[in-house]
């Protein structure tokens, strides 16, 4: 089917107003993450890994304290911490962001296109997020992997309910280990008085690497605003 020039300007018009209300939400939701403080919270961290070594249950309790930029590891499956556990805890939180709302003015940067997904929704696709952007305690994989983010307008603002990471496919790191499957979905709510805030992560990941460190994990997190 041929359209008619005319037909085909008006097309170009609407899509291009489209894609530019769906970039304004997305800079929109971007500023407001970019001027919001980093939260205080206890979180609760519940990991079931499956690998080589044989499978394993933990389940952490830790604290951000913003004031003073400060971690405290609370608990280790129900009991008071180890001095060895508090060394690795300190050592692997220092070496990543503090999670929450802020952090998307950063992961979201780049410009994404709608899509809809598996429940219906129109959603805003990430193919490849910038360096750096999701950090790991490793090398930096973020090239590697993509994102999905349900950002709904309600009285003009922009609010996001859920954001996946995901990689579209299996990805090398250092040529060493292979990423067979990596998902990890956030939500968020609105907070009462102030900015929406993370409540909730679940992630499922494949990994395979030699002296038995691959294998399946999965990792279920909740946020309690102090």
């Amino acid at each position: 089917m041929t359209l008619s020039p005319r037909f085909a300007a008006v097309a170009a018009l609407l899509l291009s107003a489209t894609v530019a209300h769906a970039d304004a939400l997305v800079d929109a939701l971007r500023a407001e993450a970019a001027k919001t403080p980093v939260a205080a919270f206890e979180r609760t961290t519940k990991v079931e890994q499956f690998s080589g070594k044989g499978p394993g249950y933990t389940v952490r309790v830790d604290r951000f304290n913003p004031r003073s930029s400060s971690w405290t590891l609370v608990s280790m499956d129900g009991r008071a911490p180890t001095p060895d556990q508090i060394s690795k805890h300190r050592e692997e939180v220092n070496a990543l962001p503090v999670p929450g709302f802020h952090r998307l003015d950063e992961v979201l940067a780049g410009e994404p296109r709608r899509v809809t997904d598996a429940k219906g929704r129109q959603i805003y696709r990430w193919d490849s997020l910038k360096p750096g952007s999701f950090p790991t305690t490793g090398p930096d994989m973020s090239k590697s992997v993509a994102a999905e983010a349900f950002i709904e307008e309600i009285a003009g603002r922009p609010v996001i309910r859920e954001l996946r990471i995901f990689a579209p496919a299996p990805f090398s790191v250092m040529t060493v280990a292979k990423v067979k499957g990596l998902s990890l979905v956030s939500q968020y709510r609105n907070g009462t008085a102030g900015p929406p805030f993370m409540f909730a992560q679940a992630s499922e990941t494949d990994v395979t690497a030699p002296l038995g460190l691959g294998g399946k994990r999965k990792t279920l997190i909740s946020y309690k605003p102090l």
